[in-house]
């Protein structure tokens, strides 16, 4: 019985291996794998295609046009936008100009002081000559005038006196911007301005005072200038430009001598 049933059984396993398997099982097992794999690769790869269509070949611009063609004609917007000053603004074209396209005017220089040319008429009333005591070392000028607009240059150079205006005994040098005076207490003094401040200035206290340190004031004399002036300044050379007036400083004709002689004395009776 065991060996009957042994030689049964591998005769059947026999059989079945050389049966003929029919292909449809096989073809059916691999459709299901092969299908999904095969499908969406050949739908994709025609979505693909289907979009590239447009894109491979656009339609041209007009903005695209090339600009480095010979015939071709540039737009103004890009003449003006390479070259900013070919095309005027239009503030020059309705005659206002720009601040900054102006050019800055240059400053020209301020002239310098200088007497006028030619010298207007000034009327000076100064006295030609002063006597005075042969041993006296001090004396005032009387009241001197003048008249003139504008401004003015006076010089006062004496030979061997000395020049004191304005405060009696002290140096009054000034340097301001309406007068300047300069040489006060010296032989030689300087003043400038307008007209009629040079006037009042040299008038103060009764006027001009001389004085001599070394002997009489006789012989002395003292030379006035008065120049009109385009602005207010001292330059001694600027003096031979205007008008002069001479001042002479003589000496009385006192004659002081000692004179030796007897003087007879009587005595009054009753």
């Amino acid at each position: 019985m065991v060996i009957s049933l042994t030689i049964s059984s591998t005769v059947a396993t026999l059989a079945d291996e050389n049966r003929v398997v029919p292909e449809t099982p096989i073809v059916e097992t691999v459709q299901p794998t092969a299908k999904p794999i095969a499908e969406p690769t050949q739908t994709s790869a025609a979505i693909d295609l289907i979009n590239a269509q447009p894109t491979a070949t656009p339609k041209p611009s007009p903005s695209s046009a090339p600009t480095s063609s010979p015939s071709s004609i540039p737009s103004p917007q890009a003449s003006a936008e390479q070259s900013p000053t070919a095309q005027p603004s239009p503030e020059s074209s309705t005659g206002k100009e720009s601040p900054t396209a102006s050019p800055s005017p240059t400053p020209k220089p301020k002239p310098k002081p200088h007497p006028l040319n030619p010298q207007p008429h000034m009327n000076m009333i100064i006295p030609n000559s002063l006597s005075v005591d042969p041993r006296a070392t001090r004396i005032f000028v009387p009241r001197t005038y003048f008249s003139g607009a504008g401004y003015a240059l006076m010089c006062l150079r004496s030979n061997k006196a000395m020049i004191d205006i304005a405060i009696r005994n002290q140096i009054d040098d000034f340097y301001g911007p309406d007068i300047k005076v300069i040489g006060d207490l010296t032989n030689e003094v300087y003043i400038t301005g307008p007209m009629s401040f040079v006037e009042q200035y040299i008038n103060l206290q009764d006027g001009i005072q001389l004085i001599s340190r070394y002997g009489g004031l006789g012989g002395s004399y003292v030379r006035i200038d008065l120049v009109a002036m385009s602005e207010p300044d001292i330059d001694p050379s600027f003096c031979d430009a205007g008008s002069t007036r001479w001042m002479g400083i003589r000496s009385l004709g006192l004659m002081i001598n000692t004179i030796q002689t007897t003087v007879t004395l009587r005595r009054k009776t009753p």
